[in-house]
């Protein structure tokens, strides 16, 4: 008997098709019934073959033998999936089978998943296409009886094997000729691009640019403190602000407008009159959770990054059962869902944590019905939900956190609007404007669920006595300095949301439109990766910035690169333009109105061109037409910029007698600006952007020494010799070596006034690791101890501050001391401390009598006759949790963790196991 064969993208959607046809019978690769086998992939079974199976001369990255371009492209099998694809290949070659229907998901990637399969099996069996975007029974057997015929949707297919192909050409052949051309002795990194990669990388450079580029100014901010007499009395703050001013109104750069406000305050004539306006504002709930806004959240309240949050969702999904697939783009659900989410909700009912809102939704209804259930808003894929299946009472660590987050945002969404009464109070005296903002949260509505870390209501502030204006008193003021900021950095978060909205970058409407449209840049599945990627080639690093956030910034590494493809005439491959070019062909091509060949032949000529672009460029012209920086002071030539240096006409090497500025200094990328600073007046300003080895923004000024050397002052950090030069010759007190003759403090630091047929080897300098000495610490260093007591304040060559008691040798030098350090692997800091709590978390695994409890800085026993168990709360710069320190206390091991940074300063990941002696060792994952 024949039966037709079902092959779904994901083992849980087969699952589900299974149940409908009466599939039932299950095995290692399919289910079977009377009339069907349901088989699945589990994402691509089959990649393209590396250029080197196409011929042995490709194995040599050599410009002669590029652009590739096959004439037909090979596919081979994913190592990790070959089992899954001959087992399926089997099952579409076996002569019980006489119809095949392609059940993956319904869009470009699915299609091209099933095609795949089905050309590598070599049959010509027909094929049905079965199109689902909604995985109830109903919908499955409705889906089941109206399949398409496979020439029904030949232009997504063709469009989706035309994607895969373009960017294997551009990509490919952009990091062959890249590579061969930008790399050197120093640096033997492949330099790869693609489309969506160097597009992404384009917008962390941007930002970074725009970070360099800044020169701080200071501003003043003033805030006066208003009295309400009467019985409505009380204070209040306002702040100075210009309301014809362009935002931020607040700031006063003039210091005569500063002294006139702050002579008017003091005064304390005038009338000040206050009015306000008091307004109700309601606020929606936000939307379902795609897998995007899963990330970004969960970059902005836990620090995750975009791979982490992916990792633990997909345990969620396949492990535990408890949430719907989260590779998705779509913030809604369709409309025959509405029984799923009644299931959901009486499932939460009995959570602890979720059981008020979801009691609370089952008794008043669900809101925003509207959005949350649309077919039209439903793609590939519906949002991200809980399943109302599984137990999460067994979760821990990441996926206790992540499913928190998706069951809280599931039950905001149909919550109803939340109301806040928004003051705005305006303060005049004598035409100067003094403004008091306040929001309060009158009906919580959805933020009752969905309430983040940090959102506490503001102070209330009592209403004026009078409707129109009140008088008031002037009660004191206070003016503060600051200085303008540089934009802040790019977080995970906020780089995932560049991603999906790339189309606001694109000038093109229609482009921009098109890019709306089909999701931005790359897709919710593959920018977790890409962004790793960038990591990984050394684009990008992850970091924290002057603000203490953990953020993302450019290497000088990413924005050579880019710097590179726009002066070599190849900004399109650094713009999202080129996808929206892409995607706007390929959309054409799935609604039948672009032929497959002529997009094809485009692409191999675009490949071509860029190829021809970067092998034809010369790094001697490659700055033509960019003004030089200056004149060189030693030679009296220009002096010019190229892709790694400013350096004189002259020459760019080390040893020859001129103007040499690299463009990489302290992890600083030497901007224009920056360098024309240098060559003029010899120093910048203090500017951000210097990162320490273990990627740690500081902000620094920069000072070019008579030796052509560039030295690095940190904010609040002087030069070795600026303020010193100026200081008086100064008695110290005799010399430990020789007595009868005195220390003197000179302009070169401390010497002995002895001359004999020697100088005195007596040696100390005026300064030490950017600390200057005190005479009371020299006469202590000098005098009968020959030490001095602990120093504070000195700056490590890695930028980190440090404490060290001095001893003076018998050489004329001193040594240091340093106080004690904490025990274990660790570092040359102190122990961070964290708040406590006084739970225990599980019992000791070592004397199995006592309980793992939290001190400030350590996880330990309490039982006082067990000294076994010492793990730090921090681990390579990496809080534990107290779910993953039970995890390792209770099971032995944690999960796979991120976010540990070494030594060296580069993130990894590993899981933690707990060791014989009570200490902590990792595992890592297999790099494969």
């Amino acid at each position: 008997m024949s039966k037709t064969l079902i092959i779904a993208e994901k083992p849980s959607v087969a699952a589900d098709i299974a149940k409908v046809v009466g599939a039932e019978k299950s095995g290692s690769h399919s289910y079977v019934g009377d009339d069907h086998v349901v088989s699945w992939a589990v994402g691509h079974l089959l990649e393209f073959c590396p250029p080197e199976d196409y011929d042995d001369r490709y194995k040599r990255w050599r410009l002669k033998d590029l652009p590739i371009l096959p004439d037909s492209f090979q596919l081979s099998p994913v190592r990790r999936t070959t089992k899954q694809l001959n087992a399926v290949k089997k099952l579409i070659k076996s002569g019980d089978i006489a119809r095949v229907v392609n059940a993956c998901d319904a869009g470009r990637e699915g299609e091209l998943i099933f095609r795949e399969i089905y050309r590598y099996s070599g049959t010509d069996k027909p094929v049905e296409r079965l199109w689902l975007q909604s995985m109830t029974g109903t919908a499955i057997r409705d889906s089941l009886e109206a399949t398409r015929d496979s020439g029904e949707v030949q232009g997504l297919a063709d469009a989706a094997d035309c994607r895969a192909e373009s960017d294997w050409l551009i990509g490919m052949n952009a990091t062959r000729a890249l590579t061969v051309r930008l790399r050197n002795s120093r640096d033997r990194e492949v330099w790869s691009a693609g489309r969506v990669q160097t597009a992404t990388l384009a917008m962390l450079v941007g930002r970074e640019r725009e970070i360099l580029a800044h020169e701080p100014q200071p501003y003043w901010i003033i805030q006066a403190t208003f009295e309400v007499p009467g019985d409505a009395s009380h204070s209040y703050s306002g702040t100075w602000f210009n309301p014809k001013a362009d935002a931020p109104r607040d700031r006063i750069f003039d210091a005569a407008k500063r002294d006139q406000l702050v002579k008017l305050l003091e005064a304390g004539k005038g009338s000040p009159e206050a009015s306000e306006t008091r307004k109700d504002r309601s606020e929606t709930a936000p939307p379902l959770l795609d897998l995007t806004t899963l990330q970004r959240e969960a970059n902005r309240r836990f620090g995750f990054s975009a791979r982490r949050t992916l990792s633990a969702a997909q345990k969620l999904y396949e492990q535990y059962k408890l949430i719907t697939y989260p590779r998705t783009d779509s913030r809604a659900l369709p409309n025959d869902y509405r029984s799923h989410v009644q299931g959901a909700l009486e499932f939460l009912s009995s959570k602890s944590g979720f059981d008020t809102h979801a009691r609370n939704l089952l008794d008043i209804g669900l809101a925003n019905e509207g959005r949350n259930f649309n077919d039209a808003a439903v793609t590939d894929h519906f949002a991200i939900i809980p399943t109302g299946e599984g137990s999460s009472s067994e979760l821990s660590g990441d996926e206790s956190r992540i499913f928190d987050l998706i069951t809280r945002r599931f039950l905001a969404a149909f919550h109803p609007p939340a109301i806040s009464t928004e003051i705005e109070r305006i303060t005049v005296l004598e035409d100067e404007n003094f403004r008091t903002r306040r929001k309060i949260l009158k009906v919580p509505g959805w933020r009752a669920v969905w309430n983040r870390d940090g959102d506490a209501p503001q102070d209330k502030l009592p209403p004026l006595p009078q409707a129109e204006k009140c008088a008031v008193a002037v009660q004191g003021h206070e003016c503060e300095e600051k200085e303008t900021r540089p934009p802040q950095r790019l977080t995970e978060a906020t780089l995932l949301g560049l991603m999906e909205t790339a189309g606001r970058q694109v000038d093109d409407d229609h482009l921009a439109q098109v890019l709306k449209e089909t999701g931005g840049l790359g897709t919710p599945a593959t920018r977790a990766e890409m962004i790793e990627t960038l990591l990984k080639r050394q684009y990008g690093s992850r970091c924290v910035s002057t603000d203490g956030r953990k953020a993302l910034r450019a290497t000088a590494r990413g924005i050579r690169l880019i710097d590179a493809l726009e002066r070599i005439d190849l900004p399109r491959l650094t713009s999202a333009e080129l996808t929206a070019d892409l995607e706007d062909s390929l959309r054409a091509m799935e609604r039948g109105e672009r032929e497959r060949n002529t997009y094809m032949d485009e692409i191999r000529s675009w490949t071509e061109v860029i190829v021809d672009r970067i092998r034809g460029f010369s790094f001697d012209t490659l700055y033509d037409g960019t003004e030089d920086i200056g004149e060189c002071s030693i030679s009296g030539q220009a002096v010019r910029e190229t892709l790694r240096s400013y350096c004189c006409a002259k020459g760019a090497r080390e040893d020859v007698e001129s103007f040499l500025l690299w463009k990489e200094i302290r992890g600083r990328y030497i901007d224009r600006a920056s360098a024309i600073q240098i060559l003029n007046t010899g120093e910048t300003p203090v500017k951000a952007g210097f990162f320490t080895p273990d990627n740690r923004e500081y902000e620094a000024s920069m000072h070019r020494t008579e030796e052509g050397r560039i030295e690095v002052r940190p904010r609040g950090q002087s030069g070795e010799m600026e303020g010193l030069e100026d200081l008086e010759p100064l008695d110290v007190g005799p010399c430990p070596y020789h007595p009868e003759n005195t220390v003197k403090r000179g302009p070169r630091g401390y010497r002995c006034d002895f001359e004999g047929d020697e100088k005195c080897k007596l040696n100390i300098p005026l300064r030490v690791c950017q600390r200057t000495f005190q005479v009371e610490e020299v006469q202590a260093l000098t005098g009968e101890e020959r030490k001095t007591a602990l120093l504070e304040g000195f700056i490590s060559k890695r930028n980190r501050p440090f404490s060290a008691t001095l001893h003076l040798t018998d050489e004329g030098g001193f040594r240091w001391e340093f106080p004690p350090r904490n025990s274990g692997r660790g570092g040359d800091r102190a122990m961070t401390e964290f708040e406590v709590n006084p739970a225990p978390l599980v019992t000791c695994p070592t004397c199995k009598s006592g309980n793992i409890i939290e001190s400030p800085t350590t996880f330990i026993c309490d039982n006082d006759s067990c000294a076994k168990i010492q793990v730090p709360r921090e681990i390579c710069k990496r809080e534990l949790t107290r779910s993953e320190a039970e995890a390792l206390f209770g099971a032995n091991e944690t999960p796979l963790l991120e976010g540990f940074t070494s030594k060296a300063g580069k993130p990894f990941s590993a899981t933690l196991y707990l060791k014989k002696n009570g200490r902590h060792g990792f595992r890592f994952p297999d790099r494969n």
